[in-house]
């Protein structure tokens, strides 16, 4: 028989509801199992029992499930006020180790179902403990396809909360093919990364030895050559580094190598030039070249012009081109043909033309262009007063054709003579003295007037030349050369 102890709070009168039962629930058949339980009369049907069937414990259900410790219908709260609190699982076993496993179906307890492709089949949960509601961040795992007793996919997932926000999102998606996307739920390479990439960056003025903690290396070499060695490519097939060179001087930074290891079968790798860099990476044994700006690949004898007082490593000065310009091989040059010449020599014959100046010439009237020449003649006046003569008279003669009417008395005047009768003139002269008037002189004033002067042509235009000397068949030296820029011609070893 079962074998209960019943507790009542009692109000006057047993309560029927406010009641825990302790029993001892009988199993069947010849060697039965006894359960001891706890139970609350609204727990008939397990909401409110604790049951203890042999050798395991059951909150909530009087059947136990696979574990010692069945919780049907709840949650396991571990809290501590004054310290950390802790789950522990321990197991001391050289084959099992401990273990959480958060299992996930369809259906209920008594009939379940496998689980659909999306469906969280657990997760590990982060929140506070004032708004325990929502997890800020999140370790879950989500079924990869319906899953079935043969197929089981699922994916990881690692979600976060931005500061400041309430919504969180997957940040890093690891997918059942083992891709991993940061910031992509959706990988499709084994690392996608969906944003910015940063790897350990070292700059460097002295020679080291690079190491795991080693990615990136930028060596300044303006105080002297830098070597950077790699580690033995051993054991860590895949790994990287790049090496760069970023100082413009004659010092080359180099890559080296231990263990008489190779990079692309040589001992070392140079670096000679400013910005040349090279990235290796290991395959177990030795080092490979698979990014470079240094010249990787340059046959030997090839040429090639640098901007540098000498040839870098691994490169002679090319002395054939020295001083001279290049031009490609063909059928007018023929390879490591020379000629030319810096300066020239022109030749004494064909037609030229000279430029000068000629001596001073001479040239005559006839060879002067017609032309006219105007003269100013302003006018002008003379004054003066004549000489004086003293005192004197004049004898002046007159022809009279009437006779005289009395003794040399002719019109009222007294004549000295009256010459014969002339009969051929029907008249007659007469003559007379003037009386003396004593010396007396003249006033003598001579009017302004211009003297209508011009001066005549001359000259006729006529064509005249020049000679200048020439000193015959001559030649002239001349620079040959176009604008130039020079570089220093190199030739790989």
């Amino acid at each position: 028989p079962n074998l209960a102890l019943t507790a009542n709070y009692w109000n006057g009168t047993a309560s029927t509801v406010d009641r825990w039962t302790i029993s001892n629930q009988m199993g069947t058949g010849t060697n039965p199992v006894s359960t001891l339980m706890f139970a609350h009369p609204a727990g008939t049907t397990g909401a409110k029992r604790i049951a203890f069937p042999v050798g395991s414990m059951v909150i909530g259900a009087q059947n136990p499930g696979a574990g010692k410790l069945t919780v049907d219908g709840g949650n396991i709260l571990v809290r501590r006020e004054d310290a950390d609190s802790a789950l522990l699982l321990m197991t001391n076993s050289a084959t099992s180790n401990p273990s959480v496993n958060f299992q996930r179906g369809r259906g209920d307890l008594t009939t379940g179902a496998y689980p659909n492709d999306g469906d969280i089949l657990g997760s590990l949960g982060f929140r506070n403990s004032t708004d325990n509601t929502f997890n800020a961040a999140e370790i879950r795992s989500i079924a990869s396809g319906n899953h079935s007793s043969g197929a089981r996919g699922a994916a990881l997932q690692f979600v976060v909360t931005p500061s400041g926000g309430t919504t969180n999102n997957p940040a890093v998606t690891m997918d059942s093919s083992g891709n991993v996307g940061v910031g992509t739920t959706a990988p499709n390479s084994t690392l996608h990364v969906s944003g910015s990439v940063a790897t350990a960056l070292a700059v460097r003025t002295a020679s080291a030895t690079l190491t795991s903690a080693d990615s990136i290396t930028i060596g300044n070499a303006t105080s002297g050559p830098l070597t950077f060695t790699l580690p033995s490519a051993a054991g860590i097939a895949g790994r990287q580094y790049t090496i760069k060179k970023s100082d413009g001087s004659a010092n080359a930074v180099t890559i080296a190598t231990t263990s008489a290891q190779t990079i692309d079968g040589a001992t070392t790798f140079p670096l000679p030039i400013a910005y040349q860099y090279a990235t290796v990476v290991s395959d177990g044994a030795n080092w490979s070249v698979i990014g470079t700006n240094a010249g990787v690949g340059v046959p030997s004898g090839a040429v090639m012009a640098f901007d540098l007082a000498s040839c870098p490593t691994g490169w002679t000065a090319h002395a054939a081109s020295q001083d001279r310009v290049l031009v490609g091989s063909g059928a007018s040059y023929a390879l490591n043909a020379t000629g030319g010449a810096n300066t020239g020599t022109t030749s004494s014959d064909g037609a030229h033309a000279h430029s000068g100046a000629s001596g001073s010439t001479a040239i005559t009237v006839a060879q002067m262009p017609s032309h006219n020449h105007g003269i100013s003649d302003p006018g002008h006046a003379h004054s003066g007063t004549t000489d004086v003569q003293g005192a004197h008279a004049h004898g002046i003669q007159t022809f009279f054709t009437n006779n005289p009417t009395n003794d040399f008395v002719i019109n009222d005047m007294n004549w000295d003579s009256i010459a014969g009768l002339d009969n051929a003139a029907s008249g007659f002269w007469a003559s007379k003295t003037t009386d003396s008037a004593g010396a007396h002189g003249h006033n003598l004033s001579i009017n302004a007037a211009g003297t209508g002067i011009s001066v005549q042509n001359n000259g006729s235009g006529a064509g005249h030349t020049h000679t200048i000397a020439s000193d015959g068949a001559h030649t002239h030296t001349m620079d040959n050369r176009q604008p130039y820029l020079a570089l220093l011609y190199c030739k790989k070893n």
